[in-house]
């Protein structure tokens, strides 16, 4: 029987209500789960945070290349972060970093232009 993040037991009629769940279940009846078992660490810690997965979708849906101001808002605008500024630093300080020092994004910081690299 499945457990929940509180340790309540889930129920096999009771749906999850944490999108989460699903999300795994579909990534595992995709790729399967040795493909996922098989991903390195790093990306698992690179896909963690909520803002690194909206940055990645955000490219993903504007043919990959977007400025850091368009992420912001979209960070913004999708509720993600509160407010523009807020989401400029985190992006600046931490996410952009990340994800570009994990090759998943190339980040022209003179332009303040980011690229998806996959």
């Amino acid at each position: 029987m499945a457990n929940r993040g509180d340790d309540s037991p889930l129920d096999a009629s009771e749906t999850p209500s944490d999108p989460s769940l699903s999300t795994l279940q579909d990534a595992v009846e995709t790729f399967g789960l040795p493909t996922l078992l098989g991903v390195p660490p790093e990306l698992h810690g690179l896909l963690a945070s909520e803002q690194r997965q909206a940055v990645l979708a955000r490219l993903h849906e504007t043919d990959g290349r977007a400025t850091v101001a368009e992420l912001a808002d979209h960070l913004v605008a999708t509720d993600v972060e509160r407010d523009e500024r807020r989401a400029r630093t985190a992006l600046h300080h931490v996410h952009l970093p990340k994800l570009s020092g994990g090759g998943l994004v190339a980040w022209d910081r003179r332009d303040d232009v980011v690229t998806a690299l996959l």
